[in-house]
């Protein structure tokens, strides 16, 4: 499915713009890391179960898991990323 905004910005010069919906858990940054680790390990082992993967994949989503610190990056890359467009496309913050 392509929605209106995709068009759009590859009318604005952006052809092979692409952009992958996610969702991920997060806690508080001074949560203790072996809490932090166990709810980790919980949401992976429940994404490889089989029946995990029926539900999800007929949806279009992939479930997959990431260390927390494979997330961190993976957060901090895609804000990058979307700062960057931001700036090439001449878009301002708004408060």
């Amino acid at each position: 499915m392509k929605l209106n905004f995709t068009a759009k910005i590859a009318v604005i010069n952006y052809p092979t713009f692409t952009y992958l919906s996610w969702c991920g858990l997060s806690a508080p940054a001074k949560t203790p890391r072996e809490i932090v680790t166990k709810i980790n390990g919980v949401v992976a082992n429940v994404l490889a179960m089989p029946a995990a993967r029926t539900k999800l994949l007929p949806t279009g989503d992939v479930p997959a898991s990431m260390n927390p610190e494979e997330y961190a990056r993976f957060v901090d890359d895609d804000v990058a990323q979307m700062i960057n467009l931001g700036k090439q496309a001449h878009i301002e913050p708004v408060d």
